[in-house]
């Protein structure tokens, strides 16, 4: 499974992991260990035997492309096991670089897709950029006494253990360091860049 996901990550040099293609491509086809990677506790309640659906287009409908925007969005359709008719959406974002504006842009995210689909939604944001200090997790508006707050869940790179990673069974760990060694390599030659994500495997 290691090698199923380095070849994945590999497809395209290691310097351009972040871009929006290969990101929704390591998604959708290692979408059931990244739901167990990333919410364990959802992952079991999940029906597998169901296929998720992909439902980005329709996101892209509602909520239409930003011109200049640079970050990937993946919407996936999962049942529950309960026996029911009943769905969730899980909205997963891949913020490469320090926005100001972004937890309210998930906050728009997020009421968009509901007033659509009127279903649970899983939110989580992953953050791949360079910047320490940039960890959004919440949007507060407040104005003459109405007042609302979004949590969303997130995941920093940047805040990793490598060697925790390279412990874990989950093939979606791979990816992450190859993330994290992407936002390295930024700072290293190419030929250094390309020997860290060998060495994963």
């Amino acid at each position: 499974m290691a090698n199923e996901t380095l070849a994945l990550v590999q497809e395209k040099p290691a310097q351009y992991l972040d871009q929006d293609g290969l990101w929704k491509k390591v998604i959708t086809d290692l979408f059931k260990p990244f739901m167990l990677f990333f919410a364990p506790d959802l992952y079991d309640k999940l029906d597998w035997s169901r296929m998720p659906d992909s439902l980005e287009q329709e996101l892209h409908r509602t909520f239409p492309v930003i011109e200049g925007k640079r970050y990937t969005d993946k919407l996936m359709k999962i049942h529950l096991k309960d026996g029911k008719e009943q769905w969730i959406l899980a909205h997963i974002e891949v913020q490469g670089y320090k926005d100001d504006d972004f937890s309210e842009r998930m906050f728009q995210y997020f009421y968009r897709i509901f007033d659509k689909y009127q279903q649970k939604i899983f939110t989580i944001a992953l953050l791949a950029d360079p910047d320490r200090s940039f960890k959004p997790t919440v949007y507060d508006y407040h104005f003459h006494g109405t007042t609302l707050t979004y949590i969303y869940n997130t995941y920093k790179f940047l805040d990793q253990d490598e060697e925790e990673l390279l412990q874990s069974d989950n093939p979606f760990a791979y990816v992450v360091l190859a993330g994290i060694y992407t936002l390295k390599s930024k700072k290293m030659p190419a030929n250094a860049i390309n020997s860290s994500v060998v060495c994963l495997n």
